[in-house]
């Protein structure tokens, strides 16, 4: 084989020095069967059946880079004593095409030049006599595997001695003729040994044996300059603290995805994690969840929005009743278990202190259907703090109750998501601002209780001791006072709520008429708004509420009469108008119709006229105050009827009489 390959390799170098003679060539260089093509093509060689034509450009003409420019461009090598299988067609960029076929499919080849014209259907053979090994046009050759008759396809003597190789090499070349000068173009070599190269003598094993023995000495090296400076004495410099932070270091929780998953889902408001400030809950809640968090989820948990979100709550509001829980109970030290007798008269199921390791359903305060957070009541526990948007990602929250804390604040926008939520408990804080409009959109609303958060009396005390304050904004004293929430709450909006049973908004600073529409709340049975700034009348359409059974907006500042149809809502039990100074005119006939009354506050207004013997229809009435209007006359006698009344306020009226026994 090495005596073969130096005949093939004497074969190669004749051909070029013919072509050496008139133009300047890129010469592939061979080295221990490593073929090289100007340093743009290394292939190692083996026993491969089949592989593309290599190809190379010059910097004179645009380089061929896709398949497309090598059309059929493989050759495919058999086994010995057999044949290229196709066709292989070069295309080159001066409308030329080396043809290389077999004129016998046994033992020679021929190299043929074909020119056309833009139609690569019409071809024009040149004659092969053209063809030279220092013609200007191209050239070909190829070696066969067993001793035959060479066949050059290039003009010369064909009587030339044959050679015995036992490899296969194709070769082709196209040669640029322009202003006389001819050099190589696109060279390409392919080389293919019947045998596996030794394993020493493979390229990318020496590659590979140069850099490993690179790699030692550069390892010994630092060894030998530590051992020298060890032994001299010399101290080993240490990188010192610096003064510029570092950034923390990266854990594999970190690279869970735990935490793009909540900034995609739950965080609201655009925030990120980037932006928030070190001390904002939601931080303090996402790296609780990643460190501190017993139960450590993974980024595809269906309960890791609900965990967050509620640990969002734990750090937002600040009170010791998480440790305790609640303001009910105590906590078992062994076990973060809620105990107590007073804690269990009010909880029948074991439940455990915030933020510990058990399922966040068992959280004291927390209620779940199938693992699902549904219930999130957390009244009269000293909370203080603003309700965060995250509470959000509760997704399936039909309860959220959180009543005689220390909240303040405004109502988040993010609550409109809120889509199962039924029950909306916020009574007795201290919250401010505009009701949010998205609240509306939350038709599945059965009890709305915002009241009381004007001129709220009730203090808290924080965890470091000192004291939340709720009649001041932000239950800070260096503000004014909180004068509550705001917005028309009775507009039209109200008429979305549908499914509303009760609300109560008294003690705010709600504005504007109580719009016709809320008469289209069939299901109302509590509507209760006093001290609020209300304007306009009672609107007819009020009447049409037949399951009302509380009405109250005393100091409401409405004017105008009572609807005449007050007598239809049947189920009317309690009727407070007190104190709105501007509602005047008789009391309806129909009023004395309301069999289920049982208390009747009209005092401080304008109301004139006198009181009907009718009134003895009001059997279970207990309270009548009718003080500080114009009534006039004396008290029926019918009065005895209602055997239930118990307070009669009637001065500063023009009423006189004896009261009925």
């Amino acid at each position: 084989n090495e005596n073969n390959n130096v005949d093939m390799h004497e074969n190669i170098d004749k051909n070029k020095q013919q072509t050496d003679e008139t133009k300047s060539q890129k010469v592939s260089s061979i080295s221990s069967y490593c073929w090289s093509f100007d340093d743009d093509f290394d292939e190692e060689v083996g026993e491969t059946k089949s592989v593309n034509l290599g190809k190379i450009s010059s910097d004179d003409d645009p380089p061929l880079t896709s398949p497309s420019e090598w059309d059929a461009s493989q050759l495919a090598v058999k086994g010995e004593n057999e044949s290229l299988s196709d066709i292989t067609r070069m295309s080159f960029s001066d409308k030329s095409i080396v043809l290389c076929n077999s004129s016998d499919s046994k033992e020679k080849w021929k190299c043929a030049l074909r020119k056309y014209e833009n139609d690569t259907s019409k071809l024009e053979t040149v004659d092969e006599s053209e063809f030279s090994s220092r013609s200007s046009k191209s050239s070909g050759a190829v070696f066969e595997e067993k001793p035959t008759s060479h066949d050059w396809d290039d003009g010369s003597d064909k009587s030339k001695t044959t050679r015995s190789y036992n490899s296969v090499l194709a070769f082709a070349r196209k040669v640029d003729e322009e202003e006389g000068e001819s050099k190589d173009i696109y060279p390409a070599f392919k080389y293919y040994p019947r045998t596996r190269l030794p394993f020493y003598q493979a390229c990318s094993v020496r590659i590979l044996s140069i850099i490993t023995l690179t790699l030692i000495a550069v390892c010994v090296s630092l060894v030998v300059v530590l051992a020298i400076k060890l032994s001299q004495g010399e101290p080993i410099v240490v990188i010192s603290e610096s003064d510029t932070p570092t950034l923390s270091p990266t854990s594999l929780r970190d690279k869970s995805g735990v935490r793009e998953v909540i900034e995609a889902n739950v965080i609201k408001r655009n925030a990120t994690f980037e932006t928030l400030k070190y001390d904002d809950p939601r931080v303090f809640a996402m790296d609780w969840l990643l460190y501190d968090d017993p139960r450590q989820l993974d980024a595809f948990d269906d309960n890791l929005a609900q965990r967050y979100s509620l640990a969002v709550v734990a750090f937002s509001f600040d009170s010791m009743a998480w440790m305790h829980c609640g303001n009910d109970g105590d906590v078992d030290s062994n076990s973060s278990l809620c105990s107590g007798k007073d804690f269990h008269e009010f909880i029948d199921e074991e439940k455990y202190t915030w933020l510990s390791g058990v399922d966040e359903c068992d959280w004291y305060g927390v209620t779940c259907l199938e693992g699902v957070v549904i219930g999130l009541e957390l009244g009269r526990n000293n909370l203080v703090g603003e309700i965060p948007p995250e509470i959000a990602g509760l997704e399936y929250l039909k309860i959220l109750s959180l009543h005689q804390n220390c909240i303040y604040g405004t109502i988040p926008s993010e609550l409109g998501a809120l889509s199962h939520l039924e029950q909306l408990d916020l009574y007795k804080n201290g919250l401010s601002g505009m009701i949010p409009n998205d609240l509306f959109e939350v038709t599945s609303l059965m009890q709305i209780n915002v009241a009381y958060q004007y001129w709220n009396t009730h203090n808290c005390t924080r965890s470091d001791g000192t004291i939340a304050e709720m009649q001041y904004a932000r239950a800070d004293p260096v503000n004014d006072y909180n004068d509550g929430l705001k917005g028309k709450i009775f507009g039209d909006n109200i008429a979305k709520l549908r499914n509303l049973r009760q609300i109560r908004v008294d003690d705010n600073s709600f504005y504007g008429e109580i719009a016709p529409a809320i008469g289209n709340l069939r299901q109302l049975v509590i509507l209760s708004g006093g001290n609020n700034l209300f304007s306009g009348t009672l609107p007819n359409e009020l009447t049409r509420l037949t399951t009302l059974q509380e009405l109250v907006l005393g100091q409401s500042h409405l004017s105008g009469p009572i609807p005449d149809k007050i007598g239809e809502l049947e189920s009317l039990a309690v009727l407070f108008l007190w104190d709105n100074k501007e509602m005047n005119g008789t009391i309806p006939d129909s009023l004395y119709n309301l069999t289920k009354l049982e208390m009747l506050n009209l005092g401080e207004n304008q109301f004139n006229g006198t009181i009907s013997t009718s009134i003895g229809n009001l059997e279970h009435l207990e309270t009548l105050i009718l003080g500080g209007n114009h009534f006039t006359g004396t008290l029926p006698s019918e009065l005895g009827r209602c055997h239930e009344l118990s307070i009669l306020q009637i001065e500063d009226t023009g009423i006189g009489g004896i009261v009925p026994p």
